[in-house]
């Protein structure tokens, strides 16, 4: 119970934060990136919210979550790159497991690896 709340406030969450990110930053990325995003910002709010209701959703949601992540640490990269096996390279790297066990574990929750 406690792990739907937190997957779906936090689905939720990052979802609206990459909408507002890309709609105030129109020039920035080709047509194709700002409507594939805001497809996917909708999708997850939507998952984010059946998430927080259903309990069946919990594997979806967490998958979306896992995607956000590595939008988040793509985009960090992109913007920040730093030196490899640095401090800063390794909490990067971080981001990107994060969303790995995130996928993995809705993986699990849906039972799609039996």
């Amino acid at each position: 119970m406690i792990t739907q709340l937190m997957t779906g406030i936090s689905l939720l969450s990052s979802s609206i934060i990459i909408l507002i990110y890309i709609t105030k930053r129109k020039n920035k990325y080709t047509e194709f990136v700002r409507y594939s995003c805001f497809i996917y910002s909708i999708i997850a709010i939507i998952a984010g919210l059946l998430t927080l209701f259903i309990s069946e959703f919990e594997g979806y949601g967490s998958i979306c979550l896992g995607i956000t992540c590595f939008l988040f640490a793509y985009q960090d990269m992109k913007e920040h790159p730093v030196s490899k096996w640095t401090t800063a390279y390794l909490s990067q790297l971080a981001a990107y497991f994060a969303g790995l066990g995130f996928i993995l574990y809705g993986i699990g929750i849906l039972g799609i690896l039996k």
